[in-house]
This record gives C-alpha cells, structure tokens and sequence, in this order.
C-alpha cells in the first residue's frame, strides 16, 4: 500500500513536469525567432517564471536576458517588470538582501514612470522579503504602501490582499485583537465582491485567531470555551461556503482544522470523524500535502482512545508521507537536473549550428573579397593601357602647347575655386558658431527669467484655486507675471513689455525688479500708486528724463528718448479675507466673473485703509445668459512709460463674491491670427470663450483656453505661428 501511495505521488509529479517541458520548448522555440524585442522580453519573461520551479538559476538568467533587452530599447514598463522576476526568482534561492535590491529598483523604474500598479506589486513584494526576513515591523510598513496606492486606484481585489497581509502580520506578532480587525477589513470587501473562495479564506484565518487566542487563555475555562466556539462557528462558515463552490482543497483544510479542533478540547470521536473525512478527500482529489498532519493527529487521537492497534497504523502512515514528502523534493531536483541537462544540450546544438553558419557566411565573404581584388586589378590594367594609347595618340597631334595653356588656366581656376570654397566654409563655420553662442545665451536667459518668475507653489499658497496660461513666442518672453504678499493684501501683476524675445525678456527682468524693489520699500499705499512709481523706474532707468531728481521733468529732446519702450501692465491687491480688490491698469484691462449674476459693490474712498482708492469710472458688464456675468473694468490708455499725455493712473476698488473669478491678461491672446481667414482672434470672441467656460475647475479652464488658441493658429492653411508673447492669469475668490 505504502509503495503505490509514493508510485503515485512520483507519477503525478513527473506528469505536470512534462507539461511543463513542453511549454518550456515551446517557449525556447517562439524566442529563437522572434524579432520583436517587446515580444522576446515577454516570452523570456514567461521562462524565467516557470523556470522559478525546476531550475533557479536558468530562472535568473532569463530574468536577466529581459532585462537587458528591456534597458537597450528603454522600455520602463518591462524593465520593471523584469526586476520583479529577477527578485522572485532569488528570492526563492533564499537570498533575502539580494532579491530586495532588485524589488527595490523595480519600484524606482515604476515610480519614474508613475506606473500606480507596478508601484503597489514592488511595495507588496519588499513587505513579504521583510516578512520573510522576520522583520515586521518593515513588513507592516510596506504593505501599508501598497494598501494606500491600491485604495487610490480602487481596486478592491488588492485592497483585500493588503489588508489580509497585514492581519498575517499582527498575528504574528501576537495582536490578536489588530488581526481580527484587518480580518474583518478584508472579510468586508471580499463579501462586496461576492468573491466566495477568499470569503471562505477569511473566514478560516479568523477562525485561526479565535483559536490562538483560545489556546493562550489558561485558568479561565468559560472564556476559553467561549473563543473555541467562536473558532468553531467560523470554520463551519467557511466549509458551506467551500462545499457551495466545489473547492474540494478548501474543504479538506477546514476538515483537518475542526478535526483538530475537536481533538484540543478532547472530543476525540467528533475530531476523529471530521479527520478522517480529511483524509479521504484528500485522498480522491491527489491532495497529499495534508496526509502526513492529518495521519499525525488521527495517531494521537487512537491513542487517547486506547486503540493502539489504529494508532500505529496511522504512524506509520504518517512516516511515510513523511519520507514522501523528502522524496517528491528529491524528484523536483532530479526534474531539474534533467531540465539543465536538456538546457545545455540545446544550447550547445544551437552554438554548432551558428558556428556553422558563421563559417560558411566569413567564406562567402573571402571569396567575393577576391572576386572584388580580380576585378579591380583587371580595370586598373584596361586603365592603364588606355592612358598609355592615349598618351601615343596625344605625342602624334600638335597640340602640346594649346594643352599646356589650358591645363594652366585650368589649374588656376581650381585653386581659386578651392580658395572662394574654403573662405565660404570659414564663414559658415563662424555664423553656426556665432549661431550656437546666441542661442545658447538665449536659453541660459530663459533660465534666469524662469528663475525670476514666481513658482507654482507659491501662486498655491497664496491664490488656492487658480490658472496660469504662459505662452512665450520665443524662448524668452517679453510677458511677466508677479505675486506678492504685504500684510492682508495680495498684490498681483500681469505685464506686457515692448517686443518679444530677448529685448522683451530683457524688459520683463526690469519690471519685476522694479516690482520687488517698491514693495520692498513699503511706502505704496494704492494699487495706481505701484503704477506711478512703476512709470518712474521705467523712465529714469530708459533715460527718458532728466535725472534731476528734485525737479522731475521729461527731456522730450533728449536722443535716448523712445516713447515706444515701456510695458502695459494689469495690477490687482485682493484682500481675500473681505473680498475686496483694488485694480489700476495701464492698456490692461481687468475681467471677473460672476456665476451667480450678482450686482458689483462699487465702494467709496477709505482714506483710513492704505490700500483703498477712488473710482473714477464705472465697469462694462457683458452677460452671456442668466448665469454668467462678465464685468470689464477698463485700464488707463496710457502705458508704463514715457507718454505724450501722461495722466495720474486711475484707481478702482470692487467687492467680491464667493465664487467670483477674476482674469488678467496680456493682448497676445486676442491678436493672435489665425481661423479660416487668417483675421485676428479678438477680445470679444475671447471675452465669450471665458465666459463658456467659468463653471469649469480652473486647471480645465486653462486646458480650454490653450486648446482653443491652437487650433485658432492652425485653422488656416498656412498655420500661423505666435503672434505675440501669451499670458492668461484666472484666479478664484474663495
């Protein structure tokens, strides 16, 4: 009985190795000539994967092999992937630290690529190696990486995995109590997904915390029944759910623990009966992993009942499938003994072949290499002997002086030829270099104009929900924006400076220095103010006046004087905890908008508030429907700069609403051209696309506005390019 128990046991095992022989040729066979290397990578990565059974290291060689190819055509996705393969497959060698370094470069690939998945497989892997390890307290941390990630993705399937995870690793660590609630966590979600099998698994590893806490309890018999019928109740949960779905495995684990169960509180013949269904299950099915605990315990059981006779027969029993076991490994390496062999005989047959054909290929390459050398030695001497006949045929004429004269002149041409050409090519190689140094003076300008410019978290921090659209024409933009923060007011420019480009960038450094420099001084009590002193730095630094300081005057005479230097600027003070906003513009307008279709609260001069001013004009409303209003309040015609007719700048002040949005902008936008006829975008036509769009979150509404520019641009059959410098700032009162 005992020999056909391990005759069987042997069969089985060589049979689903044979399988797997056959896929693994198959596999070897579709690599071979595959030239996909995508392809090739997922195949050797399926290798590497059933290798991880019969030989680990052909495993990590085919692990490596992908990711080799993976780094050469700088696929991240499969690079990963690999790192993965290459971590199981040393993991299962028992090289703890090594399999780490790999799942730890897999998730560094992963979160390079932000792959969410990717990310969550490495962390689940790094917490089972720290489990592995006994560390878990490393464990625990990653697996709760893994659970954060998979709940941003909502994939309940995970989040029972990690969760599970975690009750393994309070349980082990004896909190039962920790345990039972990640148990429960899981248990919930597997219930929602109405996935039956890992229900019935949940419900047997709280039963198995019912029953440690149980066995922990001494000299308190009641609550220690209590916790055994909790035990108890959870496993026969699990068995209907297992017999409901036909998962015989199932059933034979719950089996084996109820039985022994039964067996710790001393009712034998209850564990007996549940034991011995066990074993005959297993039996029918080939599950023979149980066999020998099973046999164990219905030894001890007889023995309690003094049937000594039942009791030794099942140790024995238990012996056996004890040695099996010992046996079925020393079959799996036999198995892959047998698989390396066929390995490198494969290998070895194929190195032959290439060998071959590698002789036969340099052969066919010697031999064309004469042809070539015969055939050249045969022109040369068919060339030869027509230069000698010729040379005959020239001594008979007498022509030797007309010959000379015109190889003469011929020569002289050619070095003049040669001169003109190596002068021209001095001059490319001078204007691509000239070319490089500007352009590389350009960028490391844009550098600086970026670094000047005010973050993205600072605008966060200051404005919470907002938008920037920052379109420079060239590199460097002629546009600026510009944040501040003095006391309660948040001060907020958009400027436009003259041209674009390099002289343009050079402006907007000036505007924001100047900027920094006068609130700096802390002596600005309006927001027309700013643009006063704004207008003075401008002028006094362009040399547009006399640099008497006590009698500002305006040397229109003067040969540095260019009226057209200079910028148009939007400048806005909020107040975000009253919602109120100050606004002086030169050239610029100022929009908000309102959703509600509220009426504007125009205030009156505060001289007690620094920040407050007087309005002088009223706002243009522009309403689209019963929704949405759009107010403009209109800027001063005149610029930052010297002016013919240079006015004091114009003050307003509004008071928001919650929701209001308010816009400042630069005119790149509405001059761009563009459409089927190639006309101008226009300030209407761009009043309406905000006004369509300011239900929308502000980070869409500045996707809208660059989609809706860019197909303008290339509406036309020509496709225009840039007009001008683009800035668009959208910012919402909260």
């Amino acid at each position: 009985m005992n020999k056909i128990l391990l005759i069987i046991l042997i069969i089985c095992l060589f049979t689903k190795s044979y399988a797997q022989n056959n896929e693994i040729d198959s596999l070897l066979k579709v690599i071979k000539f595959t030239k996909n290397d995508s392809l090739k990578v997922k195949d050797l990565l399926s290798l590497s994967s059933l290798y991880t059974d019969k030989n680990l290291d052909s495993a990590i060689i085919f692990a490596k092999q992908a990711i080799e190819i993976s780094k050469k055509n700088n696929n991240k996705k499969q690079l990963s992937t690999a790192y993965v393969e290459l971590g199981w497959a040393i993991y299962m060698m028992g090289n703890y630290s090594e399999a780490l370094i790999n799942y730890f470069e897999a998730l560094k690939i992963s979160e390079s690529i932000n792959d969410k998945k990717q990310i969550s497989n490495s962390l689940g892997n790094i917490g089972a190696v720290y489990k592995t390890m006994n560390d878990l307290q490393k464990a625990k941390d990653y697996y709760f990486k893994a659970l954060k990630i998979d709940e941003e993705l909502a994939v309940k399937e995970w989040i029972a995995i990690d969760i599970s995870n975690l009750g393994i690793i309070y349980m082990e660590e004896g909190d039962c109590s920790k345990a039972l609630e990640f148990y429960f966590k899981a248990l919930k979600i597997n219930e929602e997904m109405n996935n039956k099998q890992e229900i019935s698994i949940k419900l047997g590893n709280i039963a198995n915390v019912y029953l440690k806490l149980g066995e922990a309890i001494e000299n308190q018999p009641k609550t220690q029944d209590s916790l055994y019928n909790l035990a108890l109740e959870y496993y026969f949960k699990a068995l209907k759910i297992d017999e409901e779905i036909g998962r015989k495995s199932g059933i034979v684990v719950k089996y084996a623990n109820i039985g022994n169960l039964y067996m710790n509180i001393q009712k034998y013949l209850k564990a007996k009966e549940y034991l011995l269904k066990a074993l005959e299950l297993s039996y029918s099915i080939g599950i023979l992993d149980y066999t020998e605990s099973i046999h164990k315990s219905l030894s001890q059981i007889y023995d309690s009942l003094k049937i000594p006779q039942k009791a030794l027969e099942h140790y024995k029993l238990y012996v056996l499938y004890k040695d099996s076991i010992f046996n079925e490994e020393a079959t799996k390496n036999s198995v892959r003994i047998e698989m390396n062999f066929e390995f490198e005989k494969k290998q070895a047959v194929e190195k032959a072949e290439q060998e071959k054909k590698d002789a036969i290929q340099k052969a066919e390459e010697n031999k064309q290499r004469l042809i070539l050398i015969f055939v050249s030695l045969g022109l040369m001497l068919v060339a030869a002997f027509s230069i000698f006949i010729f040379k005959m045929f020239i001594q008979k004429k007498k022509a030797n002086i007309l010959l000379s004269n015109q190889n003469i002149e011929i020569k002289q041409q050619k070095e003049e030829i040669q001169s003109q050409r190596d002068e021209i090519e001095a001059q490319r190689d001078m204007v691509t270099f000239q070319k490089e140094e500007i352009e590389g003076s350009i960028k490391y300008a844009q550098i600086i104009q970026n670094a000047v410019l005010p973050s993205q978290q600072l605008a966060k921090d200051l404005f919470g929900e907002y938008f920037i659209l920052f379109k420079p024409k060239d590199v460097v933009s002629g546009d600026f924006y510009w944040f501040s923060k003095v006391n309660n007011w948040t001060l907020i420019a958009v400027a436009d400076c003259t041209g674009h480009g390099v002289p343009g960038g050079f402006m907007s450094m000036l505007g924001i220095s100047f900027l920094n420099e006068i609130v700096a001084r802390n002596e600005v009590q309006t927001a027309s103010s700013v643009l006063e002193e704004m207008r003075k730095y401008v002028i006094q630094s362009l040399q547009q006046q006399s640099t008497n300081e006590d009698n500002f005057k305006i040397d229109y005479n003067s040969e540095n004087l260019n009226i057209k230097d200079g910028m148009d600027m939007s400048f806005v003070a909020i107040d975000f905890n009253t919602g109120k906003i100050q606004f002086a513009g030169a050239n610029n307008s100022l929009w908000i908008v309102k959703i509600e279709s509220e009426k504007v609260r125009l205030g009156e001069s505060v001289t007690e508030n620094p920040l407050t001013f007087s309005l002088s004009q009223s706002p243009t409303f522009s309403s689209l429907n019963e929704t949405n209003l759009l107010i403009e309040v209109k800027p001063d015609k005149q610029p930052v700069a010297i002016y013919e007719s240079m006015k004091p700048f114009t003050n307003h002040e509004i008071q928001l609403q919650k929701g209001d949005i308010i816009y400042l902008f630069s005119d790149g936008y509405s001059d761009q051209f563009g459409g089927p006829k190639g006309k101008k975008f226009k300030s209407r036509v761009f009043q309406n696309i905000i006004k369509e769009n300011a239900q929308l979150p502000m980070n869409e509404q500045c996707v809208k506005l660059n989609s809706v520019i860019e197909n303008w641009k290339n509406a036309h059959s020509e496709k225009h390019h840039q007009t001008d410098d683009i800035t668009v700032l959208g910012i919402k009162y909260l």
